[in-house]
């Protein structure tokens, strides 16, 4: 499958965001915080014109200013199990390192933890419930220095 990988608007997030991470819920909680902000980018994957996946890079201080956040990633239910997530978080991380960016993190449902530990995200803490949602853990994507150098 022939897939390109393109920035968006957060508009074009919210269908994905609606039908995969709040499903039942009004449109109106599909948009985030940072959503508009100047630093934050949308990704979404495309094949043959339509968005399969998508994803948001924020810059959010973690423990260092420049650290970046991902939040809303989401696949397409008819197009999951595709290799279309692994894609479209490399091409993130593959950017972050680029960008000499120490820390990744994100908020990972309980479910997609294996999922990020696949990519080389590790957990950090202990399980919190976001309301209306459900368990989440604190992942973070940083190199071994990294990890050491602050203690995570």
């Amino acid at each position: 499958m022939s897939t390109t990988i393109k920035t968006i608007s957060t508009e074009q997030t919210i269908p994905l965001r609606s039908m995969v991470l709040r499903p039942g819920l009004p449109e109106s909680t599909c948009h985030l915080e940072g959503d508009q902000a100047d630093t934050t980018q949308h990704f979404g994957l495309f094949k043959d014109e339509k968005i399969l996946a998508i994803v948001s890079r924020m810059q959010s201080s973690y423990l260092t200013p420049n650290d970046w956040q991902i939040r809303a990633m989401a696949v397409h239910p008819d197009h999951r199990r595709e290799g279309l997530g692994r894609e479209i978080l490399q091409f993130v991380l593959e950017q972050g390192k680029e960008a000499r960016t120490e820390i990744i993190w994100c908020n990972a449902r309980e479910v997609a933890v294996p999922f990020y530990r696949s990519l080389g995200f590790q957990k950090v803490g202990d399980v919190f419930t976001v309301p209306g949602i459900g368990p989440h853990y604190k992942m973070v994507f940083a190199s071994s220095d990294t990890f050491h150098l602050y203690e995570i």
